[in-house]
């Protein structure tokens, strides 16, 4: 198992044992710093969690783009309870990638 993926799975945990919603949310901002695509899948999976952790992990979703955009059509369709924030996920996405293509961004 490489090192990035250690890591992921030792924070997948951590955001399971977290006593208080901040702590894990802050655990899922860690999450997405590994910028590993690994960490998408558990971070979809967290769009069923506690409010900030759900919404923490919409963000961090946000920040991997292109590369997150399977994973949150595919949980949207599945009618999940974030559906909302996966489907803000996906216009945020969206919106970032056409201020970029007109320079914007």
């Amino acid at each position: 198992m490489s090192p990035t993926a250690a890591r992921i799975r030792s924070l997948k945990s951590r955001i399971a044992h977290a006593e208080f919603a901040s702590d894990a949310a802050r655990l899922v901002r860690k999450l997405g710093a590994t910028r590993d695509v690994r960490a998408i899948a558990v971070l979809i999976e967290l769009l069923d969690a506690e409010d900030n952790v759900a919404e923490a992990a919409s963000r961090t979703l946000v920040r991997f783009g292109e590369a997150a955009v399977p994973a949150l059509q595919a949980y949207v369709a599945s009618d999940g309870e974030g559906e909302w924030l996966a489907q803000e996920a996906l216009d945020e996405i969206a919106f970032r990638d056409r201020l970029a293509q007109v320079g914007g961004f």
